[in-house]
């Protein structure tokens, strides 16, 4: 028990939780950037910033658009005007060396807000179902990628 409890407290130092209340730079819909920390939102994938969906027969900036959406919640100002903390609980380091990590926007989740309001999808993959209900949600809704024709974004990194 004891040599468990030492790992648990090894890992915790060894994968910190990062917070934050100044400006964040956003890299793309499920990547952000707290000073020279790159951090990966965990469970979610984002369409990539050049990928375009198709919406009302035209091409949609869907990957820009993600961005956007990311950069506004985090942007977000609370009832009181200010700008909210984000807090990332880091869960892994995936191969490009970018801190995988479950964010938070005043206890809000950050993957859940993408997922809910369709600007990415669960990545199953990762997530374990963690994000279905909010995924549901958007379908129901015709919110985001739901509302267009689209690619999953890790069938259009294949591909490109």
């Amino acid at each position: 028990m004891r040599a468990l409890l030492i790992l648990v407290l090894a890992l915790v130092n060894l994968f910190p939780a990062v917070a934050y209340s100044a400006d964040i730079k956003i890299t793309d819909g499920d990547t952000i950037k707290i000073e020279d920390v790159k951090i990966r939102l965990w469970g979610i994938d984002a369409p990539e910033l050049k990928q375009y969906c198709t919406k009302d027969d035209k091409p949609y900036a869907c990957g820009k658009a993600a961005k956007l959406a990311l950069e506004s919640f985090v942007n977000a100002r609370n009832e009181m005007g200010a700008k909210g903390e984000v807090q990332c609980n880091v869960l892994d380091i995936d191969r490009y060396k970018r801190k995988v990590a479950r964010c938070t926007l005043d206890g809000a989740d950050l993957g859940s807000m993408m997922v809910r309001f369709g600007y990415a999808l669960e990545y199953e993959r990762y997530s374990e179902g963690f994000y279905t209900d909010a995924q549901k949600e958007a379908i129901a809704a015709k919110r985001g990628l739901w509302s267009m024709e689209f690619q999953n974004p890790w069938d259009w990194r294949r591909q490109h």
